[in-house]
Parts: structure tokens; sequence; C-alpha cells
């Protein structure tokens, strides 16, 4: 492969991420933001970056640049959805992006999960059970025992527990 290959760039700057070199990765999605045009791959790898380091805004930023490459994305519209659900500053555009990203791509269970938790942000019991029903068939078992317990709680009215324990586990697709 030639280091002046996108794919190539990307799994780079994915590989500098992971090994936890952060810094040199952030650089390498900078290089590769130059030459990507449209590809919102960057903008998406590097919002996943900020967020796994607890950077919420600039992940926020990151994403919001991915969907102005790909308003149609799932995966990018997914986890902007997730990061301004989790901050709170505009429930309904995220909920409106994560229906939009749910109509994408609907068999993908972060996805759902992503849509339950805004819904339980919005405190809209049925609607994030019925979410997190539609995911449990895309689960493996673990995550569905983890989900039928968060089912029980919003049966019981525990949205807060719900909240919280979703916002530890997380729900952005990354």
């Amino acid at each position: 492969q030639s280091p002046d290959n996108l794919e190539y760039r990307l799994g780079f700057a994915s590989s500098l991420a992971l090994s936890g070199e952060r810094d040199r990765a952030e650089k390498e999605f900078a290089l590769v933001q130059q030459k990507s045009g449209k590809d919102p791959r960057p903008w998406l790898l590097l919002g996943a970056l900020h967020s796994s380091a607890g950077n919420e805004t600039a992940a926020r930023q990151a994403y919001e640049e991915a969907v102005q490459r790909d308003g149609k994305n799932p995966f990018v519209l997914n986890n902007l959805a997730y990061t301004i659900a989790r901050s709170g500053s505009d429930l309904p555009r995220a909920l409106k992006l994560a229906e939009e990203a749910r109509h994408g791509l609907p068999q993908n269970a972060e996805i759902q999960d992503t849509l339950a938790y805004v819904y339980v942000r919005l405190g809209m019991a049925r609607n994030a059970a019925a979410a997190l029903e539609q995911a449990i068939p895309l689960q493996n078992p673990q995550k569905q025992q983890h989900t039928r317990g968060l089912l029980t709680k919003i049966e019981h009215g525990l949205m807060a527990e719900v909240r919280q324990e979703m916002e530890r586990q997380g729900s952005a697709v990354n």
C-alpha cells in the first residue's frame, strides 16, 4: 500500500489511536482530512478518538464536520446523535439524527441503543423500551441480558438509573 493511499492513511491513524498515541493520531487524521474530500471517515474516527478521551466538545465538532461531508451516513448520524443527547443541549435534533441513523441502518444494535438513549433523555419510556426490544435480537447473549435488565428498570419507572447505566456503557458506533 502506498503511504499516500487514503485507506492506508486512515488505517495508520486508527492504529496510532488504538495504541494510545493520541497526539500522533490527531496529526495523522488532520493530514488525511486534507486529502479525503467528501469522505466523512477521518472526522468520524477523530470524533471517536476525542470521545474516548472524554473530550466531548472536540468529538461533537468532528462529528459535525463528518455530517457536512455525508449527512446520510448512519454511523456519523448515530455518533453525533449520541454526543448531542449526552450533552443534553438539543434533544430534538439528537432524536432526528438517531431516527435518520436507524432508517439508514435498521439492523444495527448500537444505533438502536442510541435511539433508546435519546428516548430515555427525553423521558419517553415506552419509546425507549420499544427501541431496546428491537435491539435485543441484534445483540450477543451477554448484551441481551444487559438490555433485558434495562427493560425491567424502565418497567419499574427507574429512568434515571437506565440513563446512568446507558451512559456508562456508551452507545456510539465507532
